[in-house]
């Protein structure tokens, strides 16, 4: 698998081998970026944060890591039909987890202020 390839799979990924990642240096861009993710929403590309993430739960997923996830995902140019094949309202019946990055940004800032 090319590090530029994007993957298209629908349950569990067939790289995936307890507890370790069999495709880890040559992982596609979606597994990179994860848990950060690029979808289509109402026609619009918008990026979303998976809140069932273990390390998102654990406040784990800073700024820093979003913001290299997005240039990511710019910089990898994902086909449209990669977009609409994969949207997050695609996503096994676990969309409700996907939250846009501005509103994790807003959580993490209320977390952080002890709100």
């Amino acid at each position: 698998m090319d590090k530029g390839e994007f993957a298209i799979m629908e349950g569990w990924c067939p790289y995936f081998k307890q507890p370790l990642c069999g495709a880890y240096s040559k992982r596609p861009v979606d597994c990179r970026a994860y848990p950060v993710t690029i979808a289509l929403k109402d026609g619009e590309t918008g990026f979303f944060i998976d809140m069932n993430c273990p390390a998102v739960k654990k406040g784990l997923v800073d700024d820093e890591f979003v913001d290299g996830a997005i240039k990511l995902w710019t910089d990898s140019k994902p086909p449209r039909k990669w977009l609409e094949e994969s949207a997050v309202h695609n996503m096994h019946g676990n969309a409700h987890y996907f939250i846009p990055i501005s509103e994790y940004r807003k959580h993490r800032s209320g977390l952080a202020a002890g709100k």
